[in-house]
């Protein structure tokens, strides 16, 4: 059997994924001390509902950021997916259309949050913000600032199927994690994902074209955005004005956490499936032990700034590596 030396270990310590678990399962032993009903099954199944639309935005969240982008209207888009359900439900259309219409609306604005950013040359930042207003501007004039309610109750029983004690929804994030993964990690188009966010100028000499790619991850985490808006009104029973609101917060923190990388070309499905698990249950465990939301905020805010030092800091390593070995080559 062939043993690892300690440069083959290193590297695979680093790994996203791994790297993530083992923070992940240090929490989970922890949070069962601190509280005993942390493992029971009522509680799990509670992390599962409440935190599944948040790394449903992740999961798209992930390929904006490998590309080099970054979109903070995803809770504003939640919000107004779920919101067109609702209204549209209430006046009279049927279930599936009013879905369907919803999960196409946010695909849309989506669309013009990339074409903005990528068509003038916005900084995703600013393009994403003046989105996140204007979202939120019409959420507020649909709803008049009051939930939207009683829907139908074959539309509020969505949410309330269980598959062996399992929530549908769960079933519904790890179909579209499944499929994510495979998009970013086996086919073409993901590789021009890394390759956009790797060099764009480089990218765009080897025949990609940047601008499709980067609309369509917006496009992508718009279709997510709708469906997680609508599987949140379901649970909820009604269209709510502040749906979604600070959702982008925890997404991106799911995203870094997972080892995406801010400066682009770097990340994974996988890391962030995993980086949404620790979140969410870091979220819980501030629930069980009574911390305040606020605190819950500064939390995850520490969270974001410390998986972004610690990317610079790799980045610096992997630079002075790479600069000592082309100093040594050439001495030789």
């Amino acid at each position: 059997m062939k043993k690892l030396n300690k440069n083959e270990i290193k590297r695979f310590m680093q790994r996203p994924t791994i790297s993530t678990s083992l923070p992940l399962i240090v929490l989970v032993v922890v949070a069962t001390l601190i509280n005993p009903n942390f493992l029971t099954w009522s509680n799990v199944t509670s992390i599962m509902r409440s935190y599944v639309f948040i790394a449903l935005i992740a999961l798209g969240m992930t390929f904006i950021f490998i590309e080099k982008d970054i979109d903070i209207s995803v809770g504003s888009l939640l919000g107004l997916s779920g919101a067109v359900a609702g209204y549209l439900m209430v006046e009279g259309v049927p279930v599936v259309a009013a879905i369907l219409i919803a999960i196409v609306i946010s695909i849309l604005c989506g669309f013009l949050t990339g074409f903005f950013i990528v068509h003038f040359d916005i900084p995703p930042m600013i393009g994403s913000l003046g989105m996140q207003f204007m979202l939120r501007g019409v959420i507020y004039i649909m709803t008049e600032g009051t939930p939207i309610y009683p829907l139908p109750e074959e539309f509020t029983a969505i949410t309330k199927i269980n598959l062996g004690g399992i929530p549908l929804q769960m079933f519904i994030y790890i179909l579209f994690a499944l499929i994510c993964g495979f998009l970013l990690h086996k086919t073409v188009y993901g590789r021009y994902i890394f390759a956009v966010g790797g060099n764009a100028d480089t990218a765009w000499l080897c025949g990609i074209n940047v601008k499709f790619v980067r609309i369509s991850a917006y496009c992508l985490t718009g279709f997510l955005c709708g469906v997680a808006g609508v599987l949140m009104t379901s649970r909820v029973a009604s269209a709510q004005a502040n749906a979604g609101y600070g959702y982008e917060m925890y997404a991106i923190a799911s995203v870094v956490v997972g080892g995406a990388s801010p400066a682009g070309g770097v990340g994974s499905i996988p890391g962030t499936v995993v980086g949404s698990i620790l979140i969410g249950i870091l979220q819980n465990v501030m629930v069980l032990v009574g911390i305040s939301v606020y605190w819950q905020y500064v939390a995850i805010g520490g969270i974001i700034l410390l998986a972004v030092i610690l990317d610079q800091n790799n980045k610096k390593r992997a630079l002075a590596t790479a600069s000592k070995g082309k100093t040594n080559a050439g001495g030789e």
